[in-house]
């Protein structure tokens, strides 16, 4: 008998996790945190927590001020100079970001290449409130970015 598990230990992650625990690790989250660590645990995904005392604060001040008045995160993105944590390396077949709230979406350019090195792309937002869906600036692209939003 074949352990299927063996096989799996050598090879390089599928899954990128992007995780916002550094940013608010908070008590209520740990339902979360809990969450991403048994995906990293049983598909041995690669975790990657955002570092907030890497400039991240005036990069997300300057992000939303651009997005604000410009209503386009493509323009805010180019406008914003966040600070890259991470650079890929090697291909994967999924990024999943667990995010707090859909305002978070700016937290994945600390990863540098995601576009271009993961295959598909997939959000899980904890807190999403109905209200919400109607404010302008969330209505079209944000959303692109990922192939499913949960």
């Amino acid at each position: 008998m074949s352990n299927s598990f063996s096989s799996n230990i050598n090879r390089s992650p599928r899954i990128l996790v992007l995780s916002v625990r550094g940013f608010r690790f908070q008590a209520a989250n740990c339902c979360i945190y809990e969450f991403e660590d048994v995906l990293t645990d049983l598909e041995s995904a690669q975790l990657h927590v955002a570092n907030p005392n890497r400039g991240f604060d005036v990069a997300c001040k300057i992000y939303r001020g651009v997005k604000y008045l410009g209503g386009s995160d493509s323009l805010a993105l180019k406008a914003t100079p966040f600070p890259t944590e991470l650079v890929l390396e090697h291909e994967y077949d999924l990024l999943f970001a667990v995010l707090d709230n859909p305002f978070q979406f700016h937290l994945l350019e600390s990863i540098k290449g995601w576009r271009e090195k993961c295959r598909y792309t997939a959000c899980f937002i904890t807190e999403m409130w109905q209200p919400d869906l109607q404010i302008k600036r969330l209505f079209r692209e944000p959303w692109s970015n990922f192939d499913h939003v949960f």
